[in-house]
């Protein structure tokens, strides 16, 4: 199988290897919307990508990149053009990482409401107003019916079982999470996906990130990464700065969608565990 000339052209630029994961998510993203089969969506990539010249894939890289593209595709998140270039890492990041034993300090400065047993519920109604629409799902392809007020989420006697939820809120009435029925930005987030980090080595950048938005909450996402929540609340023109300064210090530009999901605190990643939750303010409620 051959590219044909328009894949061919774009793929070109990425011979190098640089940016190739920037390529791959692009590239799938355009093969899921033609080809509704993963298998047969798999199937295409694995030989196309075979005709030029690249790294190696990382084990489970395409499976992974395919899998993102058709849950943006079922949540709407396609968007239409190219998007915005992302700001490039720098060595910022290192210069700000954490020391060891960084996260229990920041365990140790946290509010303590949240920090121990099951109290995702109650930790709903302090980081959104009841009658807010917000989107949680137990895996990412999960949103129709996903939307619903943070009140009846909060009595949702199972919630400790989901995985994921959208840091933002719907409007009223919203079955689905499609960013058509966006109604407000209410927290960034900060994630470091980089095996190369440790948790402690995170913290840092995560503190800094700070001193733009006041930092809400740190949950731990059952894996290699530490998701941070910040509150948008009188701070949105600071929204802009925020999110370049995330992504100078490694993290995922995806965070500049408004549907993107991020783990539930306090919920749980199947095989994985407990999404445990490791710092929270109780102040800096957004709204």
């Amino acid at each position: 199988m051959k590219l044909n000339s328009q894949y061919s052209t774009w793929a070109s630029k990425y011979a190098s290897g640089e940016r190739f994961h920037e390529f791959l998510l692009t590239f799938t993203l355009q093969i899921a919307q033609v080809l509704p089969d993963f298998d047969e969506a798999y199937a295409y990539c694995e030989k196309a990508l075979a005709n030029f010249s690249r790294r190696e894939l990382q084990p489970a890289e395409l499976t992974n990149a395919l899998a993102g593209a058709y849950a943006r595709i079922a949540r709407g998140d396609v968007g239409r053009g190219p998007r915005r270039e992302s700001v490039e890492p720098t060595g910022d990041a290192s210069k700000h990482y954490g020391k060891p034993g960084s996260v229990e300090m920041l365990k140790v400065k946290s509010c303590q409401d949240f920090l121990y047993g099951d109290k995702t519920g109650e930790l709903l109604l302090d980081l959104f107003e009841p009658d807010e629409w917000i989107s949680i799902a137990k895996n990412a392809f999960d949103s129709e019916g996903s939307v619903k007020t943070a009140l009846e989420w909060s009595a949702c006697p199972d919630l400790a079982r989901y995985e994921f939820i959208c840091p933002n809120v719907f409007k009223p009435g919203t079955e689905s999470r499609r960013k058509e029925h966006a109604a407000g930005w209410r927290y960034m987030v900060h994630e470091m996906d980089d095996p190369g980090v440790d948790f402690d080595q995170q913290v840092g950048p995560i503190l800094a990130l700070g001193e733009i938005l006041p930092l809400k909450l740190v949950t731990f996402s059952a894996g290699k990464s530490l998701h941070a929540w910040y509150s948008m609340k009188n701070h949105r023109e600071k929204a802009r700065e925020f999110l370049d300064a995330s992504q100078r210090f490694g993290g995922d530009p995806a965070f500049e969608r408004f549907t993107q999901l991020s783990r539930l605190p306090g919920g749980s990643r199947p095989g994985k565990g407990p999404q445990s939750i490791l710092f929270h303010s109780s102040g800096h409620r957004a709204g």
